[in-house]
């Protein structure tokens, strides 16, 4: 199983469009984000918000497992200086999913009635259930070995466990050609690292040698 680090934080935005006579009301200042680790079933959203006082009649929130659709939604306002965290208009408490990889963003507005709102930039935070190099959804660390972090699909990490409980049954007792973790005819080594010297099928290795490829478009990271 992943074991559970400390989550990390990740400062980015998008400008919001406003309306041009009053776009001047939200300056660039972006919300910093940060959010705690999980209780349980959800986790508290928290944010220092140190632009124009008069752009806190509300606060954009949105919330989404990474790689899912953003969930939108408004609370009440409040200016949240440094030390807003201790206002409770300067967090919210989030429903999660499970060790699910979320990202989740929050946005200072200035509103009136029949006219376009004035915002401020977005400000971002991720929460990696496993810290860096968690998986995107869908995928699961490998665990060929014990610092074998390879971003595979749940049916290749089961794979891979197979294959460690049948390892001895495939090495060769009486053929030392490459030494003594030399397998029997019709198996090679997995190779899912350097000293990786199970015994699999050449389709088998070929399969971890692809998941290796693309492990780095299935992992998340803080930056």
């Amino acid at each position: 199983m992943q074991t559970r680090h400390a989550m990390g934080i990740l400062g980015a935005g998008l400008l919001c469009l406003a309306g041009s006579a009053h776009a001047a009301l939200c300056d660039g200042t972006q919300p910093r984000v940060t959010v705690d680790s999980r209780p349980r079933n959800s986790v508290r959203l928290m944010w220092v918000y140190d632009g124009p006082a008069n752009c806190t009649d509300i606060y954009n929130i949105r919330a989404a497992i990474i790689g899912q659709a953003e969930n939108q939604f408004e609370v009440g306002g409040g200016w949240c200086p440094s030390q807003g965290n201790n206002n409770g208009f300067c967090r919210r408490d989030i429903p999660v999913v499970g060790d699910k990889p979320y990202v989740f963003k929050v946005q200072a507005c200035h509103t009136r009635t029949a006219q376009s709102s004035s915002c401020s930039q977005w400000g971002e935070v991720r929460l990696l259930p496993y810290g860096e190099g968690s998986c995107k959804d869908g995928y699961v660390w490998r665990e060929a070995f014990s610092t074998d972090h390879v971003c595979v699909s749940p049916e290749e990490r089961d794979r891979a466990r197979q294959q460690n409980g049948a390892a001895a049954s495939r090495v060769s007792p009486n053929d030392h050609t490459y030494g003594p973790d030399t397998c029997i005819q019709g198996f090679v080594w997995r190779e899912a690292g350097p000293s990786d010297h199970v015994c699999v099928t050449p389709q088998e290795r070929q399969q971890v040698r692809n998941d290796n490829d693309q492990s780095g478009n299935r992992s998340l990271h803080y930056h």
